[in-house]
């Protein structure tokens, strides 16, 4: 026998939660007051988006799940965008949603608003709470199906229910059950037996292979194959692996572009072949028109949803990966061992041309007016973090940017924004994952427009002791939004240009470590006291003064000149030879 608020607390110790991020509301007070007595940090945010990004870089760095919760009505609805970036993460979030009164539902009253249809589209798996009796059990299966179908789910409680009286539980742990599933031993079959008669295959490792990566590399090695790694998911295979050829993707590694443009058999393990991460860059349309595609994941749903291919198995990368060596078809044939050592020569060359192509356009990368360039910033910076760290990325034209520079040796090692493309994720994600993981360090890379929507979580960060290393680039504008308007707007820079304050001066007043850099020797200073014994034990805003240079937009092929009709606006009529390509201000 226990109270409702009692069987929400026993439930979240028994699946080991010590932390809750959220803001504080009348709606869960009952629970939250004995939050400490049951041994559960609550972690108090700016903002309940932040709740839910911190929850996620948690999950996404631990594979826990991350715990989030907030006020019914606006604290709820501010969790949207965070859930739906954690969706498409494929992150376990569990948000606990209190909502308004049963017995007010309905009426409009205060802070009412339909708390399930707006989370419908954007979780794995929701619950209302109908009965009192019933809060342990859904919340249980809430932790559940986070784990099952690999995303967010939502437990929404009408808030009287928190308040209740006693009643009888049951209080379960994990359920025990195994998550990761082999493919059809048919199909496997028939998979290894065309990518033994393949003469250039490669693999390519999403973002449901990076648990997989020793499996992985034994299947590469066997078969003698390159690997690349889908956008975003740089961490999916270690860069430091003779057979690692990089990201594919917006800015991503031309040696992974060139080996998969030749590849006549493509094994995609754990990814739904994005056709954002998967669009031309530098000009080079690299995807293999005539390959044929072998797709593992372990969602039925995404195996071919995006790309035609010849085979589909859906099962988990490892114990595909086992099962393809385990025919014992690839691992006797003479070609493949030569195969492998001849591509291992190539790969090596390959990476080193392009190394020395990305050191030649830092190189011609002028700095002006006292600010650096964005990619001689980057080469700078990426020389001094450490290989155990943990990088977040914002959205944004150079942190985009990083994909070409961001080389990780270990899993689970950087959390982009992924395809949501929110902006403001990449410092309350790396507090989640700071928290996650104390012993690691964690830098999180932004552009100054996306800190302007997330700098205030510094507040959080110096009140939890939370030392994350934040590194702003700041070159006055939204860089990737300015590029569209370069490219087919006639550099009309209608908002995109910023004028923004001193970020580090802000931070040093807040209490955090602040550094203003404007060359690459202040960079490499600012990073070394952020990191020494004396500074290491806040947090840090390193604020980079970068130049207006500008790299290639997202996609080319989701704008258009635009035409006007009516005579008012035909004088906004543009040709392509009225662009620059590189704006105006620069």
């Amino acid at each position: 026998m226990m109270s409702s608020s009692e069987a929400l607390l026993e439930t979240l110790r028994a699946h080991n939660v010590q932390r809750v991020y959220g803001i504080v509301g009348s709606a869960f007070m009952n629970p939250l007051h004995s939050f400490p007595t049951a041994g559960i940090k609550f972690i108090s945010v700016q903002h309940e988006q932040n709740a839910v990004h911190m929850a996620d870089g948690y999950a996404r760095s631990t594979g826990d799940w991350g715990v989030c919760i907030g006020q019914n009505g606006p604290g709820v609805s501010n969790m949207v965008t965070g859930i739906a970036t954690a969706y498409y993460a494929h992150s376990p979030v569990v948000m606990i949603t209190p909502q308004a009164s049963n017995k007010t539902m309905g009426y409009g009253m205060f802070q009412e608003v339909d708390q399930m249809s707006m989370f419908e589209k954007i979780t794995k798996y929701q619950v209302q709470v109908n009965d009192p009796t019933r809060i342990a059990e859904e919340l249980a299966n809430c932790f559940h199906y986070a784990k099952l179908y690999n995303g967010p789910v939502q437990l929404n409680i009408p808030r009287e229910y928190l308040f209740g009286g006693a009643l009888e539980y049951v209080i379960n742990g994990p359920k025990k059950i195994s998550l990761q599933t082999p493919a059809n031993p048919d199909l496997v079959n028939e998979a290894a037996q065309l990518l033994c008669r393949a003469k250039n295959p490669v693999i390519l490792a999403g973002g449901g292979a990076g648990n997989s990566r020793v499996q992985v590399a034994k299947l590469a090695e066997n078969l003698g194959a390159g690997v690349v790694t889908t956008y975003l998911h740089n961490d999916s295979f270690p860069s430091d692996h003779p057979l690692a050829c990089g990201a594919l993707g917006y800015m991503g590694s031309k040696t992974g572009m060139k080996l998969i443009s030749s590849a006549d058999v493509v094994l995609a393990l754990g990814t739904r072949l994005s056709t954002f991460g998967l669009t031309p860059q530098y000009e080079v349309d690299y995807w293999p028109k005539n390959a044929k595609v072998i797709q593992v994941d372990m969602n039925a749903d995404a195996v071919g949803k995006t790309k035609n291919i010849d085979i589909g198995l859906v099962g988990d990368s490892g114990l595909v990966c086992d099962q393809l060596i385990g025919t014992g078809i690839l691992g006797h044939l003479r070609q493949h061992f030569e195969r492998k050592h001849d591509l291992i020569y190539k790969i090596a060359n390959m990476n080193k041309e392009w190394a020395n192509e990305m050191n030649q356009l830092a190189d011609d990368s002028q700095n002006r007016h006292g600010r650096i360039a964005p990619r001689k910033a980057l080469r700078e910076l990426f020389k001094h973090i450490p290989d155990n760290s943990i990088v977040t990325t914002d959205i944004g034209n150079i942190c985009s940017l990083t994909n070409n520079y961001l080389n990780c040796k270990n899993p689970r090692s950087f959390l982009g924004a992924m395809t949501y493309g929110s902006c403001g994720t990449a410092l309350p994600t790396a507090m989640g994952a700071k928290i996650g993981n104390p012993n690691k360090t964690l830098f999180s890379i932004v552009g100054d427009g996306a800190w302007g929507m997330s700098f205030f979580e510094l507040q959080t960060a110096i009140r939890e002791n939370i030392p994350v290393i934040n590194v702003v680039f700041s070159n006055q504008q939204w860089g990737a939004e300015k590029k569209n308007q370069v490219i087919w707007f006639g550099d009309q820079y209608t908002g995109t240009n910023l004028k923004n304050p001193n970020f580090a001066a802000v931070a040093l007043a807040m209490g955090a470590n602040g550094y203003n850099c404007k060359t690459e020797k202040e960079i490499s200073n600012a990073v070394k006291d952020a990191l020494s014994k004396e500074h290491r034990g806040k947090p840090s805003v390193i604020e980079i003064a970068v130049t207006r240079e500008l790299v290639d937009p997202f996609r080319r092929d989701s704008m258009q000149l635009p035409k006007r009709f009516l005579d008012k606006y035909v004088c906004d009529n543009l040709t392509e030879e009225s662009l620059t390509g590189q704006p105006t201000d620069i």
